[in-house]
């Protein structure tokens, strides 16, 4: 049985607002607070919404900064890919996005999991634009070079196929993180976090990124140049497996992401790795704040 695709998160109205970027794609974005430096902030693969995941960090950020949280294609209110899917143009979206919106530069790149790759790129893309990094539990480029796709899509069809199955992903924690988000968020958000969980989990643009990840990384890998970028990398330690896929170097992957930048920084803290964005949110917090007061 399939889940039912957009029929709760419908009686939801975006919180922010929605931009056009390129033909046929809208993108959704929250802003708020004001400062010298803009925090944009991009969630990781799997997220239902870049505003849910980042609901608190964001707004205690945005007491002494503008914080720009924005929903790339296909996760939270925002328009599923066009068919063909490029990764690649995820930067461009970006960029146009936060220039439509009059979110100026200088930015300072927030990114989880997966965001990594896709803040990576823009940065290289954009460089004179981006004053600073900060990578929380990012995916390397070295990390995806194995990766074996088929494996994970079989994984996302058959728990989407299911209901029982996946709620049962989520209470366990399996999936999206909710189980974390639900002790934290606002009573009245959570409903609308079960809603776009369900409306956007295995939808056609995370299926059709799922295929692209390894290509993606390898681009990112060998094209991408940030060494003159300050770069904060905050990491988890040990392994974990997510999606039928082990990540069995991450620590030194996360020290391969210390190498792209000779500006850079790690610290390693507590917490899962899947949802350390969200149990150590006052950690972090601090983390960025003394990040950005180094420039």
């Amino acid at each position: 049985m399939l889940l039912p695709q957009a029929t709760t998160a419908q009686k939801f109205k975006p919180v922010g607002i929605m931009t056009l970027v390129d033909e046929n794609l809208k993108l959704h974005s929250y802003a708020k607070g004001e400062g010298k430096y803009t925090l944009v902030f991009t969630a990781g693969f799997g997220s239902p919404s870049a505003y849910l995941d980042y609901f608190t960090l964001a707004n205690n950020l945005s007491h002494s900064n503008k914080v720009v949280v924005y929903d790339r294609a296909g996760i939270g209110w925002s328009d599923e890919a066009p068919i063909p899917l490029k990764l690649q143009s995820t930067s461009e979206q970006l960029h146009t996005l936060l220039h439509k919106n009059n979110h100026h530069a200088p930015y300072v790149l927030v990114a989880h999991s997966f965001g990594a790759l896709e803040m990576i790129h823009f940065a290289s893309k954009y460089r004179e634009e981006v004053a600073g990094i900060v990578l929380i539990d990012g995916v390397s480029p070295q990390t995806y070079l194995n990766f074996n796709p088929e494996k994970s899509i079989q994984m996302l069809r058959m728990i989407s196929r299911n209901k029982w199955l996946f709620k049962l992903s989520v209470n366990f924690g399996l999936i999206g993180e909710a189980t974390k988000r639900k002790k934290i968020l606002p009573k009245e958000l959570i409903k609308l976090d079960q809603a776009l969980l369900k409306k956007n989990f295995a939808n056609q643009t995370m299926i059709e990124t799922a295929k692209q990840i390894k290509q993606y990384a390898e681009r990112v890998r060998s094209e991408v140049s940030i060494s003159d970028i300050p770069l904060l990398v905050i990491s988890c330690k040990g392994t974990f497996t997510e999606l039928g896929f082990s990540f069995t170097n991450w620590e030194a992957d996360q020290h391969y992401l210390t190498t792209l930048s000779n500006k850079s920084k790690q610290v390693f803290v507590s917490g899962s790795h899947s949802t350390v964005h969200l149990s150590e949110q006052k950690e972090i917090q601090t983390l960025i704040q003394d990040f950005i007061l180094s420039f």
